[in-house]
């Protein structure tokens, strides 16, 4: 099974490398203390903005509706809002790396290679498109840095992975991914994976969680990797600790009121299994 898995991520590879010849390195950038420009004030944004649209339509068209294009544009133009109410945000770094955030995700592409692959291949495509060498290096660090898992890991001290990258920028787009992930949109996104992966609503065997489960990077890893694992629980061990990790004000203001919507709908869920409703 093992050679079989290997063969298959030799070949995506293979195909991504041919058909998007690329050469992007890794890149680790820190917060600059120099006022950067703003989104509209660049005559090709709506060029670049256009050409990521369509590679993550491309990309990731065989998602579910919970990780689909539809999640990439949402956040993308949460984030522009978001920016905009940061002083020297690159709004611009925002909607891209908002966009192209969830092309190479592990959840559908668990080959690192070929996701490796694909990331660069969206990339070059914004290279192309004029975006200058420096913006594209940024994106990619929002990019590999904006997930959930990898900022509690290295919240928990339990990642080996290399520098952490810090920006206005990655900030931005973790709070408007959280925003996807809470609410209304949230719960939607939720059930829709959770069938996706034909795991069960709930435990019926097990009293339902009514309290926030603080979980270490690996241990939401290990609970998340489950295949049988409850939609419901998700709520507990991920979701409602959102609105407490949030990293700018507006952000933050927007959590809290999709926070309250989940917890009235988590109640009225309990209520009806549990017949009372």
């Amino acid at each position: 099974m093992r050679k079989h898995t290997t063969s298959v991520c030799a070949i995506v590879f293979a195909a991504i490398s041919t058909a998007f010849p690329v050469n992007i390195h890794q890149s680790h950038i820190t917060m600059s203390n120099t006022k950067r420009a703003r989104s509209d004030d660049d005559n090709d944004d709506d060029g670049l903005i256009t050409v990521a649209q369509s590679t993550c339509r491309e990309l990731m068209s065989a998602n579910d509706a919970s990780h689909d294009y539809s999640h990439a544009f949402r956040v993308a133009a949460t984030a522009r809002d978001l920016a905009m109410q940061e002083p020297g945000c690159d709004v611009l770094v925002c909607r891209l790396a908002s966009i192209l955030h969830d092309v190479a995700d592990h959840k559908y592409f668990p080959c690192p290679k070929a996701a490796d692959a694909r990331l660069d291949a969206a990339l070059a495509k914004l290279t192309e498109g004029g975006l200058s060498s420096s913006r594209v290096a940024h994106v990619k660090a929002v990019i590999e840095n904006v997930s959930f898992s990898k900022e509690l890991k290295r919240a928990t001290q339990d990642s080996s992975a290399s520098e952490e990258h810090t920006s206005i920028e990655l900030s931005v787009v973790q709070d408007a991914d959280k925003l996807d992930a809470v609410g209304a949109i949230g719960i939607a996104r939720t059930f829709t994976f959770g069938g996706a992966r034909k795991r069960p609503l709930y435990n019926p065997d097990s009293p339902l969680m009514t309290e926030i489960v603080e979980l270490s990077g690996a241990e939401y890893a290990a609970a998340s990797s489950k295949e049988a694992a409850p939609t419901y629980d998700h709520f507990y061990e991920k979701l409602l600790r959102l609105q407490n990790m949030m990293k700018t004000k507006s952000g933050a203001k927007r959590a809290r009121e999709r926070h309250e919507f989940m917890e009235l709908f988590l109640k009225q869920f309990r209520d009806e299994v549990e017949g009372k409703a």
